[in-house]
Protein backbone atom coordinates (compact mmCIF):
# COMPACT_ATOMS: atom_id res chain seq x y z
CA UNK A 1 0.00 0.00 0.00
CA UNK A 2 1.21 3.51 -1.16
CA UNK A 3 1.71 6.26 1.56
CA UNK A 4 -0.71 8.55 -0.36
CA UNK A 5 -3.65 5.31 -0.11
CA UNK A 6 -3.28 5.01 3.16
CA UNK A 7 -6.43 6.85 5.16
CA UNK A 8 -5.31 10.00 6.44
CA UNK A 9 -8.82 11.13 8.31
CA UNK A 10 -11.37 9.60 10.47
CA UNK A 11 -14.57 11.39 11.71
CA UNK A 12 -16.63 9.79 14.65
CA UNK A 13 -20.06 10.91 15.07
CA UNK A 14 -20.85 10.33 18.51
CA UNK A 15 -18.97 10.75 22.15
CA UNK A 16 -19.93 8.59 25.38
CA UNK A 17 -18.18 5.59 26.07
CA UNK A 18 -18.03 4.00 22.70
CA UNK A 19 -16.75 7.22 20.89
CA UNK A 20 -14.04 8.20 22.75
CA UNK A 21 -13.21 4.60 23.08
CA UNK A 22 -12.83 4.76 19.64
CA UNK A 23 -11.03 7.92 19.63
CA UNK A 24 -8.34 6.87 21.85
CA UNK A 25 -7.74 3.84 20.69
CA UNK A 26 -7.48 4.61 16.44
CA UNK A 27 -5.56 7.66 17.33
CA UNK A 28 -3.15 5.66 19.31
CA UNK A 29 -2.79 3.23 16.56
CA UNK A 30 -3.12 5.51 13.69
CA UNK A 31 -2.22 9.16 14.89
CA UNK A 32 1.89 8.72 14.03
CA UNK A 33 1.21 7.77 10.64
CA UNK A 34 -0.62 11.34 9.89
CA UNK A 35 -4.44 10.31 10.16
CA UNK A 36 -6.42 12.75 11.75
CA UNK A 37 -9.23 11.45 14.08
CA UNK A 38 -12.17 14.43 14.70
CA UNK A 39 -14.86 13.41 16.92
CA UNK A 40 -18.35 15.50 16.95
CA UNK A 41 -20.61 15.00 19.49
CA UNK A 42 -24.09 16.86 20.52
CA UNK A 43 -24.77 18.45 24.06
CA UNK A 44 -27.85 17.83 23.94
CA UNK A 45 -27.69 14.31 23.73
CA UNK A 46 -26.89 12.77 26.88
CA UNK A 47 -25.39 8.93 27.16
CA UNK A 48 -26.61 6.15 29.75
CA UNK A 49 -24.81 7.36 31.87
CA UNK A 50 -25.20 3.96 34.60
CA UNK A 51 -22.63 1.98 36.10
CA UNK A 52 -21.13 -0.08 34.05
CA UNK A 53 -19.84 -3.91 34.86
CA UNK A 54 -17.51 -5.41 32.11
CA UNK A 55 -15.36 -8.13 31.10
CA UNK A 56 -11.62 -8.72 31.51
CA UNK A 57 -10.98 -6.68 27.86
CA UNK A 58 -11.35 -3.44 29.66
CA UNK A 59 -8.16 -4.38 31.59
CA UNK A 60 -6.31 -4.93 28.33
CA UNK A 61 -7.69 -1.70 27.13
CA UNK A 62 -6.42 0.14 30.80
CA UNK A 63 -3.14 -1.21 30.34
CA UNK A 64 -2.58 0.66 26.68
CA UNK A 65 -3.58 4.00 28.35
CA UNK A 66 -0.37 5.13 29.88
CA UNK A 67 -1.66 5.47 32.94
CA UNK A 68 -1.38 3.03 36.06
CA UNK A 69 -4.47 0.59 37.12
CA UNK A 70 -5.08 2.73 40.47
CA UNK A 71 -5.22 6.07 38.27
CA UNK A 72 -7.60 4.27 36.12
CA UNK A 73 -9.58 3.00 38.63
CA UNK A 74 -9.79 6.31 40.37
CA UNK A 75 -10.68 8.62 38.03
CA UNK A 76 -13.67 6.02 36.65
CA UNK A 77 -14.73 5.69 40.57
CA UNK A 78 -14.33 2.00 39.60
CA UNK A 79 -14.33 -1.08 41.96
CA UNK A 80 -12.95 -4.63 41.10
CA UNK A 81 -14.60 -7.53 39.46
CA UNK A 82 -14.01 -10.79 40.38
CA UNK A 83 -17.55 -12.79 39.03
CA UNK A 84 -21.34 -11.99 38.76
CA UNK A 85 -24.00 -13.71 41.42
CA UNK A 86 -26.89 -15.20 39.92
CA UNK A 87 -30.03 -15.20 42.75
CA UNK A 88 -33.12 -17.01 41.90
CA UNK A 89 -32.09 -17.73 38.15
CA UNK A 90 -33.20 -21.72 38.31
CA UNK A 91 -35.71 -22.64 40.39
CA UNK A 92 -36.21 -19.17 42.21
CA UNK A 93 -34.50 -19.90 45.87
CA UNK A 94 -30.85 -20.60 44.64
CA UNK A 95 -28.15 -18.86 43.72
CA UNK A 96 -25.07 -20.01 41.58
CA UNK A 97 -21.82 -18.03 39.84
CA UNK A 98 -20.16 -17.30 37.00
CA UNK A 99 -16.33 -16.06 38.17
CA UNK A 100 -13.71 -15.04 36.00
CA UNK A 101 -10.32 -17.06 35.29
CA UNK A 102 -9.77 -20.49 35.63
CA UNK A 103 -11.81 -22.94 37.97
CA UNK A 104 -9.15 -24.99 39.01
CA UNK A 105 -7.09 -25.22 36.08
CA UNK A 106 -6.37 -27.99 33.91
CA UNK A 107 -5.58 -31.54 34.17
CA UNK A 108 -3.73 -33.19 31.78
CA UNK A 109 -4.82 -30.68 29.23
CA UNK A 110 -8.28 -31.27 30.09
CA UNK A 111 -10.66 -28.75 32.47
CA UNK A 112 -10.83 -29.59 36.27
CA UNK A 113 -14.77 -29.44 35.17
CA UNK A 114 -14.87 -33.33 33.35
CA UNK A 115 -12.60 -34.92 36.91
CA UNK A 116 -15.11 -32.77 39.20
CA UNK A 117 -18.04 -34.51 37.45
CA UNK A 118 -16.76 -37.91 37.58
CA UNK A 119 -16.14 -37.27 41.56
CA UNK A 120 -19.95 -36.47 41.43
CA UNK A 121 -21.43 -38.93 39.81
CA UNK A 122 -19.19 -41.06 42.08
CA UNK A 123 -20.99 -39.65 45.06
CA UNK A 124 -17.45 -38.51 46.17
CA UNK A 125 -17.76 -34.61 45.89
CA UNK A 126 -20.75 -32.48 47.13
CA UNK A 127 -19.00 -29.07 46.21
CA UNK A 128 -20.15 -26.92 43.09
CA UNK A 129 -17.83 -26.77 40.11
CA UNK A 130 -17.84 -22.64 40.29
CA UNK A 131 -16.43 -23.11 44.00
CA UNK A 132 -13.05 -24.37 42.87
CA UNK A 133 -12.72 -20.88 41.80
CA UNK A 134 -10.00 -18.67 43.90
CA UNK A 135 -12.46 -15.71 42.42
CA UNK A 136 -15.78 -17.17 43.52
CA UNK A 137 -14.02 -17.78 46.70
CA UNK A 138 -12.70 -13.88 47.19
CA UNK A 139 -16.14 -13.04 45.94
CA UNK A 140 -17.75 -15.56 48.83
CA UNK A 141 -15.06 -13.80 51.53
CA UNK A 142 -15.96 -10.26 50.35
CA UNK A 143 -11.82 -9.55 49.55
CA UNK A 144 -10.26 -8.41 46.88
CA UNK A 145 -7.59 -9.69 44.03
CA UNK A 146 -4.59 -8.13 46.01
CA UNK A 147 -2.76 -6.28 48.55
CA UNK A 148 -2.54 -2.65 48.78
CA UNK A 149 1.02 -3.15 47.36
CA UNK A 150 2.03 -5.97 45.43
CA UNK A 151 0.86 -8.02 42.27
CA UNK A 152 -0.43 -11.57 42.52
CA UNK A 153 -1.45 -13.63 39.34
CA UNK A 154 -4.75 -12.38 38.93
CA UNK A 155 -3.45 -9.27 38.42
CA UNK A 156 -0.78 -10.47 36.34
CA UNK A 157 -2.87 -12.48 34.17
CA UNK A 158 -5.60 -9.85 34.08
CA UNK A 159 -8.04 -12.46 34.99
CA UNK A 160 -10.46 -9.73 36.14
CA UNK A 161 -12.67 -7.01 35.38
CA UNK A 162 -13.94 -3.62 36.78
CA UNK A 163 -17.24 -2.15 37.96
CA UNK A 164 -16.94 1.62 36.63
CA UNK A 165 -18.58 5.06 35.97
CA UNK A 166 -19.53 5.02 32.36
CA UNK A 167 -19.84 8.97 32.15
CA UNK A 168 -16.51 9.12 34.39
CA UNK A 169 -14.69 6.50 31.79
CA UNK A 170 -15.77 8.46 28.45
CA UNK A 171 -14.65 11.78 30.15
CA UNK A 172 -11.01 9.87 30.98
CA UNK A 173 -11.23 8.98 27.65
CA UNK A 174 -12.02 12.31 26.22
CA UNK A 175 -9.30 13.93 28.19
CA UNK A 176 -6.28 11.14 26.70
CA UNK A 177 -7.98 11.81 23.17
CA UNK A 178 -7.54 15.58 23.31
CA UNK A 179 -4.29 15.09 24.75
CA UNK A 180 -2.96 13.35 22.15
CA UNK A 181 -4.74 15.39 19.56
CA UNK A 182 -7.79 14.38 18.54
CA UNK A 183 -9.89 17.42 17.40
CA UNK A 184 -13.17 17.56 19.04
CA UNK A 185 -16.35 19.40 18.09
CA UNK A 186 -19.74 20.12 20.18
CA UNK A 187 -21.58 19.63 17.50
CA UNK A 188 -24.60 18.38 15.79
CA UNK A 189 -24.94 16.42 12.51
CA UNK A 190 -28.02 18.03 10.37
CA UNK A 191 -27.68 16.15 7.22
CA UNK A 192 -25.75 13.26 5.93
CA UNK A 193 -24.29 14.11 2.23
CA UNK A 194 -23.83 10.58 0.04
CA UNK A 195 -22.39 9.86 -3.04
CA UNK A 196 -24.24 8.01 -5.55
CA UNK A 197 -23.01 4.40 -4.63
CA UNK A 198 -24.35 5.42 -1.20
CA UNK A 199 -21.37 6.06 0.60
CA UNK A 200 -20.69 9.35 2.98
CA UNK A 201 -19.53 12.22 0.86
CA UNK A 202 -19.78 14.56 4.25
CA UNK A 203 -21.72 15.06 7.43
CA UNK A 204 -23.13 18.74 7.66
CA UNK A 205 -23.72 20.31 11.33
CA UNK A 206 -25.78 22.72 12.97
CA UNK A 207 -23.17 25.12 13.38
CA UNK A 208 -22.34 25.27 9.41
CA UNK A 209 -19.46 22.98 9.41
CA UNK A 210 -18.79 20.27 6.85
CA UNK A 211 -16.84 17.21 7.69
CA UNK A 212 -15.10 15.26 4.91
CA UNK A 213 -12.88 11.76 5.83
CA UNK A 214 -11.90 8.72 4.48
CA UNK A 215 -13.80 7.04 7.14
CA UNK A 216 -16.58 7.37 9.17
CA UNK A 217 -17.71 6.00 12.68
CA UNK A 218 -21.41 6.02 13.86
CA UNK A 219 -21.40 5.71 17.67
CA UNK A 220 -24.74 7.78 18.04
CA UNK A 221 -26.09 5.02 19.94
CA UNK A 222 -29.42 3.02 19.27
CA UNK A 223 -30.14 6.20 16.58
CA UNK A 224 -27.59 4.85 14.31
CA UNK A 225 -27.79 8.52 12.75
CA UNK A 226 -25.54 7.25 9.74
CA UNK A 227 -25.02 3.71 8.98
CA UNK A 228 -29.32 3.42 9.58
CA UNK A 229 -30.69 6.20 8.97
CA UNK A 230 -29.15 7.91 6.13
CA UNK A 231 -27.13 4.46 4.71
CA UNK A 232 -30.06 2.50 5.30
CA UNK A 233 -28.40 -0.54 6.34
CA UNK A 234 -30.67 -2.94 7.96
CA UNK A 235 -31.11 -4.45 11.39
CA UNK A 236 -31.40 -8.23 12.34
CA UNK A 237 -33.72 -8.60 15.52
CA UNK A 238 -33.24 -10.76 18.36
CA UNK A 239 -36.53 -9.83 20.41
CA UNK A 240 -37.76 -13.56 20.09
CA UNK A 241 -34.73 -15.11 21.33
CA UNK A 242 -34.14 -12.81 24.39
CA UNK A 243 -37.56 -11.21 25.54
CA UNK A 244 -35.90 -8.16 27.55
CA UNK A 245 -36.61 -4.73 25.96
CA UNK A 246 -36.68 -2.35 28.53
CA UNK A 247 -34.58 -1.46 31.79
CA UNK A 248 -35.72 1.09 34.78
CA UNK A 249 -32.21 2.33 36.23
CA UNK A 250 -31.29 4.39 39.53
CA UNK A 251 -28.29 4.99 41.96
CA UNK A 252 -28.65 4.43 45.49
CA UNK A 253 -26.41 4.57 48.67
CA UNK A 254 -23.25 2.39 48.75
CA UNK A 255 -23.48 0.16 51.43
CA UNK A 256 -20.39 -0.82 53.75
CA UNK A 257 -19.55 -3.69 52.17
CA UNK A 258 -18.46 -2.92 48.60
CA UNK A 259 -18.76 -6.21 46.90
CA UNK A 260 -15.95 -7.66 44.18
CA UNK A 261 -18.81 -8.87 42.34
CA UNK A 262 -21.35 -7.93 39.78
CA UNK A 263 -25.16 -9.13 41.07
CA UNK A 264 -27.69 -10.23 39.35
CA UNK A 265 -31.26 -11.18 41.06
CA UNK A 266 -34.64 -12.57 39.05
CA UNK A 267 -37.90 -10.72 39.36
CA UNK A 268 -41.07 -11.78 37.40
CA UNK A 269 -40.36 -10.04 34.20
CA UNK A 270 -36.48 -9.81 34.00
CA UNK A 271 -34.03 -9.45 36.50
CA UNK A 272 -32.38 -6.65 38.50
CA UNK A 273 -28.53 -5.81 38.04
CA UNK A 274 -26.58 -4.23 41.15
CA UNK A 275 -22.86 -2.55 39.96
CA UNK A 276 -20.52 -1.75 43.42
CA UNK A 277 -18.70 1.25 42.37
CA UNK A 278 -16.85 3.12 44.52
CA UNK A 279 -19.10 5.87 45.78
CA UNK A 280 -22.50 4.55 45.03
CA UNK A 281 -24.77 1.35 43.85
CA UNK A 282 -25.92 1.30 40.25
CA UNK A 283 -28.82 -0.28 39.95
CA UNK A 284 -31.43 -1.34 37.01
CA UNK A 285 -34.12 -3.76 36.22
CA UNK A 286 -34.12 -5.21 32.70
CA UNK A 287 -37.44 -6.68 31.83
CA UNK A 288 -39.90 -7.08 29.54
CA UNK A 289 -42.83 -5.33 28.41
CA UNK A 290 -44.89 -8.01 27.25
CA UNK A 291 -44.70 -9.16 30.41
CA UNK A 292 -45.14 -6.22 32.91
CA UNK A 293 -45.78 -3.08 31.89
CA UNK A 294 -43.82 0.33 33.56
CA UNK A 295 -45.94 1.02 36.59
CA UNK A 296 -45.86 -2.76 37.50
CA UNK A 297 -41.98 -2.96 36.60
CA UNK A 298 -41.30 0.34 38.74
CA UNK A 299 -43.45 -0.86 41.88
CA UNK A 300 -41.19 -4.21 41.58
CA UNK A 301 -38.04 -2.03 41.76
CA UNK A 302 -38.90 0.37 44.19
CA UNK A 303 -40.45 -2.89 46.22
CA UNK A 304 -36.75 -4.32 45.35
CA UNK A 305 -34.83 -1.24 46.84
CA UNK A 306 -37.30 -1.05 50.01
CA UNK A 307 -36.25 -4.61 51.20
CA UNK A 308 -32.46 -3.23 50.94
CA UNK A 309 -33.26 -0.90 53.21
CA UNK A 310 -33.49 2.13 50.52
CA UNK A 311 -36.58 4.38 50.09
CA UNK A 312 -37.49 7.49 47.42
CA UNK A 313 -36.56 5.62 44.15
CA UNK A 314 -36.85 7.09 41.52
CA UNK A 315 -35.68 5.38 38.27
CA UNK A 316 -35.99 6.30 34.99
CA UNK A 317 -37.44 4.42 31.95
CA UNK A 318 -34.71 3.13 29.14
CA UNK A 319 -36.21 1.67 26.00
CA UNK A 320 -33.63 -0.77 24.09
CA UNK A 321 -33.65 -2.85 20.65
CA UNK A 322 -32.07 -6.43 20.44
CA UNK A 323 -30.22 -7.74 18.03
CA UNK A 324 -27.54 -6.42 15.44
CA UNK A 325 -26.78 -4.93 12.32
CA UNK A 326 -26.79 -6.61 8.85
CA UNK A 327 -23.55 -4.61 8.15
CA UNK A 328 -21.41 -3.54 10.96
CA UNK A 329 -18.97 -2.30 8.14
CA UNK A 330 -20.67 -0.59 5.25
CA UNK A 331 -19.24 0.77 2.53
CA UNK A 332 -17.18 3.51 4.53
CA UNK A 333 -19.03 3.69 7.65
CA UNK A 334 -18.30 1.54 10.28
CA UNK A 335 -21.21 1.25 13.29
CA UNK A 336 -19.51 0.91 17.04
CA UNK A 337 -21.42 0.39 20.51
CA UNK A 338 -25.10 0.46 20.77
CA UNK A 339 -25.80 1.61 16.86
CA UNK A 340 -23.84 -1.39 15.92
CA UNK A 341 -26.24 -3.68 18.09
CA UNK A 342 -27.09 -4.23 21.85
CA UNK A 343 -27.28 -7.65 23.97
CA UNK A 344 -28.83 -6.97 27.41
CA UNK A 345 -26.50 -6.32 29.71
CA UNK A 346 -26.99 -9.78 31.73
CA UNK A 347 -22.75 -10.87 31.14
CA UNK A 348 -21.33 -6.84 30.77
CA UNK A 349 -20.37 -7.28 27.29
CA UNK A 350 -21.12 -4.08 26.00
CA UNK A 351 -17.66 -2.63 26.28
CA UNK A 352 -15.87 -5.36 25.56
CA UNK A 353 -17.78 -5.41 21.93
CA UNK A 354 -16.79 -1.89 21.56
CA UNK A 355 -13.15 -2.98 22.19
CA UNK A 356 -13.36 -6.03 19.80
CA UNK A 357 -15.20 -3.65 16.86
CA UNK A 358 -12.09 -0.72 17.47
CA UNK A 359 -9.83 -3.45 17.75
CA UNK A 360 -11.46 -5.40 14.54
CA UNK A 361 -10.77 -1.85 12.50
CA UNK A 362 -7.37 -1.92 12.98
CA UNK A 363 -6.90 -5.50 12.00
CA UNK A 364 -8.71 -5.25 8.92
CA UNK A 365 -8.23 -1.61 8.03
CA UNK A 366 -8.32 -1.56 4.08
CA UNK A 367 -6.63 1.78 2.20
CA UNK A 368 -8.80 4.48 0.65
CA UNK A 369 -10.27 2.08 -1.77
CA UNK A 370 -11.81 0.24 1.17
CA UNK A 371 -11.24 -3.31 -0.37
CA UNK A 372 -14.82 -5.24 0.11
CA UNK A 373 -13.00 -8.40 1.20
CA UNK A 374 -11.66 -6.82 4.02
CA UNK A 375 -15.23 -5.44 4.92
CA UNK A 376 -16.67 -8.50 4.27
CA UNK A 377 -14.06 -10.10 6.66
CA UNK A 378 -15.01 -7.67 9.25
CA UNK A 379 -18.24 -7.72 9.14
CA UNK A 380 -17.98 -11.83 9.50
CA UNK A 381 -15.60 -11.07 12.66
CA UNK A 382 -18.28 -9.33 14.61
CA UNK A 383 -21.44 -11.26 12.89
CA UNK A 384 -19.61 -14.41 14.70
CA UNK A 385 -18.74 -12.43 18.11
CA UNK A 386 -22.67 -11.43 18.71
CA UNK A 387 -24.10 -14.68 17.84
CA UNK A 388 -21.69 -15.74 20.52
CA UNK A 389 -22.91 -13.46 23.14
CA UNK A 390 -26.34 -14.49 22.28
CA UNK A 391 -25.82 -17.60 22.33
CA UNK A 392 -24.50 -17.72 26.18
CA UNK A 393 -26.80 -15.41 26.82
CA UNK A 394 -29.95 -16.86 25.98
CA UNK A 395 -28.29 -20.23 27.70
CA UNK A 396 -28.93 -18.28 31.13
CA UNK A 397 -33.01 -17.94 30.58
CA UNK A 398 -33.14 -21.24 28.46
CA UNK A 399 -31.32 -23.32 32.18
CA UNK A 400 -34.56 -21.54 34.12
CA UNK A 401 -36.87 -24.05 35.93
CA UNK A 402 -38.92 -21.12 37.44
CA UNK A 403 -42.65 -21.41 37.66
CA UNK A 404 -45.56 -18.81 38.18
CA UNK A 405 -44.14 -16.39 35.88
CA UNK A 406 -44.86 -16.50 32.12
CA UNK A 407 -41.76 -14.62 31.37
CA UNK A 408 -39.49 -17.12 32.76
CA UNK A 409 -41.83 -20.27 31.07
CA UNK A 410 -41.66 -18.13 27.30
CA UNK A 411 -37.74 -17.70 28.08
CA UNK A 412 -37.55 -21.54 28.16
CA UNK A 413 -40.10 -22.36 24.91
CA UNK A 414 -38.09 -20.14 22.96
CA UNK A 415 -36.37 -21.12 19.18
CA UNK A 416 -33.65 -22.18 20.15
CA UNK A 417 -30.75 -20.97 17.72
CA UNK A 418 -29.37 -23.79 16.21
CA UNK A 419 -25.63 -22.98 16.73
CA UNK A 420 -26.78 -23.17 20.69
CA UNK A 421 -28.56 -26.75 19.83
CA UNK A 422 -25.73 -28.27 18.32
CA UNK A 423 -23.11 -26.94 21.43
CA UNK A 424 -25.67 -28.63 24.08
CA UNK A 425 -25.84 -31.38 22.14
CA UNK A 426 -22.52 -32.43 22.14
CA UNK A 427 -22.33 -30.93 25.77
CA UNK A 428 -24.70 -33.44 27.12
CA UNK A 429 -23.41 -36.38 25.96
CA UNK A 430 -19.57 -35.87 27.83
CA UNK A 431 -19.01 -32.40 28.25
CA UNK A 432 -17.28 -31.37 25.64
CA UNK A 433 -17.04 -28.01 24.15
CA UNK A 434 -15.31 -27.89 21.05
CA UNK A 435 -18.42 -26.26 19.01
CA UNK A 436 -18.40 -23.35 21.17
CA UNK A 437 -17.23 -20.78 19.45
CA UNK A 438 -15.53 -19.20 22.44
CA UNK A 439 -13.81 -16.46 21.44
CA UNK A 440 -15.62 -13.89 24.36
CA UNK A 441 -15.97 -16.51 26.68
CA UNK A 442 -14.10 -19.52 27.70
CA UNK A 443 -14.90 -23.07 28.63
CA UNK A 444 -15.46 -22.24 32.33
CA UNK A 445 -17.68 -20.05 31.88
CA UNK A 446 -20.10 -22.15 29.89
CA UNK A 447 -19.47 -25.15 32.95
CA UNK A 448 -20.11 -22.53 35.57
CA UNK A 449 -23.50 -21.48 33.69
CA UNK A 450 -24.58 -25.33 32.98
CA UNK A 451 -23.54 -26.61 36.28
CA UNK A 452 -24.84 -23.75 38.12
CA UNK A 453 -28.64 -24.98 36.61
CA UNK A 454 -27.67 -28.99 37.62
CA UNK A 455 -27.48 -29.25 33.67
CA UNK A 456 -24.72 -31.96 33.92
CA UNK A 457 -23.32 -34.79 30.86
CA UNK A 458 -24.83 -37.76 30.75
CA UNK A 459 -21.56 -39.13 31.18
CA UNK A 460 -18.38 -38.73 32.29
CA UNK A 461 -15.57 -38.07 29.70
CA UNK A 462 -13.37 -41.29 28.94
CA UNK A 463 -10.42 -39.87 29.44
CA UNK A 464 -11.81 -38.54 33.13
CA UNK A 465 -12.80 -42.14 33.67
CA UNK A 466 -9.22 -43.08 32.98
CA UNK A 467 -7.90 -41.53 36.14
CA UNK A 468 -7.86 -42.52 39.25
CA UNK A 469 -10.42 -41.19 41.63
CA UNK A 470 -8.46 -41.10 44.26
CA UNK A 471 -5.96 -38.79 42.54
CA UNK A 472 -8.76 -37.04 41.11
CA UNK A 473 -10.30 -36.14 44.57
CA UNK A 474 -6.30 -35.13 46.43
CA UNK A 475 -6.08 -32.74 43.33
CA UNK A 476 -9.43 -31.03 44.15
CA UNK A 477 -8.32 -31.25 47.76
CA UNK A 478 -5.06 -29.63 46.75
CA UNK A 479 -7.09 -26.48 44.64
CA UNK A 480 -9.36 -25.78 48.06
CA UNK A 481 -6.39 -25.94 50.16
CA UNK A 482 -4.37 -23.82 47.71
CA UNK A 483 -7.52 -21.08 46.93
CA UNK A 484 -8.31 -21.22 50.79
CA UNK A 485 -4.76 -19.57 51.66
CA UNK A 486 -4.71 -17.44 49.27
CA UNK A 487 -7.81 -16.28 50.05
CA UNK A 488 -7.21 -15.96 53.71
CA UNK A 489 -3.63 -13.19 52.79
CA UNK A 490 -5.65 -11.22 50.96
CA UNK A 491 -7.40 -7.64 52.42
CA UNK A 492 -11.06 -6.72 52.29
CA UNK A 493 -12.43 -5.57 49.02
CA UNK A 494 -13.82 -2.09 50.60
CA UNK A 495 -10.27 -1.25 52.68
CA UNK A 496 -8.11 -1.66 49.47
CA UNK A 497 -10.74 0.18 47.55
CA UNK A 498 -10.93 2.51 49.77
CA UNK A 499 -6.97 2.78 50.19
CA UNK A 500 -7.21 3.16 46.43
CA UNK A 501 -9.96 6.29 46.03
CA UNK A 502 -8.17 7.95 48.65
CA UNK A 503 -4.70 8.21 48.00
CA UNK A 504 -3.07 9.70 45.30
CA UNK A 505 -0.16 7.88 45.42
CA UNK A 506 0.94 4.95 43.33
CA UNK A 507 0.07 1.65 44.46
CA UNK A 508 1.53 -1.30 42.42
Amino acid sequence: MSERDQIKSIVIVGGGSAGWMAAAHLNQGLGEFGCKITLIESTDIGSVGVGEATTPELVQLAGRLDISSDDFMRRCQATYKLAIRFVNWVEGDDEFWHPFGPVGGYLDGWDLFHFWHRAVVAGKCDSSYASHSVHQQLCAYGKGPREAEGETHIIKKGSHAYHLDSTAFAAMLKGISLGKGVVHYFDEVSNVVLTEDGAIASVQTKSGRELTADLFLDCTGFRATLIEKAMGDGWTDWSDLLLCNRALVASIPQDDGIRPYTTSTALSAGWIWEIPLSHRLSTGYVYSDKFADEDQATKEFVQFAEAKGVDKVRPRSIPFRVGRRENFWYKNCVAIGLSSGFIEPLESTGLALVARGVEAIMHFLPDCRLNPLFIDQYNQHMASLYEEIRDFIVLHYLLNRRTGSEFWKASREIDVPETLVKSLELYDETGLLNEFKKQIFGEPSYYCICSGASRFPKNTLPMANYAKLEKILDVISQIRAQNDQFVSAMPKHSDLIAQIHQTGRKIL
